[in-house]
Formats: structure tokens, sequence, C-alpha cells
């Protein structure tokens, strides 16, 4: 706990060809990301966003939650940011991620502090 605050951390490591055939199905694709998410459309784009997402639910402690809860935006340096729907954060949640490929395979951290 620092401050009152208490941190709560998850993480998650996907195959990007895993994501590479999961895109391949229109209607999942709805399911799972945003039309913002979808600009750059290619695998290994959107296995980072995929594994934030279940980095971000991981932390929550979350099971069934709908993916498009999760929204992840990009700041003009090129740095992740998760937004969570507002009824499943309070205001004061500070929330922060990063996202890594290598190997074949993406990982994500996701830091929520609450």
């Amino acid at each position: 706990m620092i401050n009152g605050l208490r941190a709560r951390i998850g993480c998650d490591i996907v195959s990007i060809d895993r994501v590479d055939q999961l895109i391949e199905n229109p209607d999942t694709v709805k399911k799972i990301f945003h039309s913002t998410e979808l600009e750059r459309f290619t695998a290994e784009h959107l296995s980072g966003i995929f594994a934030v997402k279940e980095a971000g639910f991981k932390a929550l402690g979350l099971s069934d939650t709908p993916w498009l809860s999760f929204e992840v935006n990009y700041e003009s340096s090129g740095k992740p940011i998760l937004r969570i729907s507002n009824d499943l954060l309070p205001d004061t949640a500070s929330v922060d991620c990063s996202i890594s490929h290598d190997g074949g395979m993406a990982m994500a951290t996701v830091i929520i502090m609450l």
C-alpha cells in the first residue's frame, strides 16, 4: 500500500499466431476490439492490445467482463494508454500499462492504483 492506495498488477502473454487466427473471424473482432484499436489491423499490433486487456482483467480480478469495457489508445510518443469503463473503476484510480513483443509473442503489464 502506497499513500493509502493499493497496487493491483496483472500481466499476460499471448502468441501473435493465436491472435492472427482469432482476427480471421469478424464477429470475434467486433466483440474484442474497438474501432479505434483496429486502425492498425495487424496480428502483432492487436496481440499487444489483447494482452493489455487480459492483464487489465487480471489486475482487477475480473472474469466475465465484456472486452469492450477496456480500450487501448496511444500517446503521441507511442506509449499505450488503457481506458477502463467508468462503472469498473472509481474516478480516483490510476492506470498504467506497457506492451512488449518478441519471438512471436506479445506481453503486457497493467498496474492499477486504487
